[in-house]
């Protein structure tokens, strides 16, 4: 059995992220334990958040189903609410993406979208619902060795390029 699952805080009616689990306790605690060691992911910053106003986070299952159809169903629900922190359309199975883009050619995307600043680029990809691109660029090209920089991915050569860019705003 696979369960599809929304997060919410306080109401029911307000889920912010729908995922997939075959072990619904152990997921909630693993959203609630990781969001410390995640870094800017919306929905470790809206865990995070709301632990601080001393909420609850709490776990409602949406549907049950099975191994073959999951991934149509995650979409689903995922396309059924508007104020989600998910980062993508659903049915890639967690933190388990695989980008078939290179490096260079991420690079080529981003300088030509004039994305100059980490905030700009998790805000446009979270927001265009981007699959191409890798949400955590330095963790996914790193692992393959071959990650330089922030400065070199947006073609600044910065040292640091997280300021918030006004003209995206």
């Amino acid at each position: 059995m696979v369960y599809i699952y929304g997060l919410y805080s306080d109401d029911i009616n307000n889920i912010r992220y729908v995922g997939k689990t075959i072990h619904p306790e152990k997921r909630l605690k693993e959203h609630i334990r990781t969001y410390k060691s995640e870094k800017l992911c919306y929905k470790h910053n809206w865990v995070k958040s709301q632990l601080k106003k001393g909420k609850e986070i709490k776990m409602v299952i949406i549907e049950e189903c099975n191994n073959d159809n999951w991934q149509d169903r995650e979409k689903y629900w995922i396309s059924k609410y508007d104020n989600l922190t998910n980062i993508s359309i659903g049915g890639e199975g967690g933190a388990v993406y695989l980008y078939d883009i290179s490096y260079d050619d991420a690079k080529k995307i981003v300088q030509s979208l004039g994305i100059k600043s980490k905030s700009v680029y998790f805000k446009y990809v979270k927001e265009n619902k981007i699959t191409n691109l890798p949400y955590s660029p330095d963790n996914h090209f790193k692992s393959k060795g071959c990650w330089v920089s922030w400065g070199d991915f947006f073609g600044t050569n910065r040292k640091q390029d997280n300021l918030l860019s006004l003209d995206y705003i």
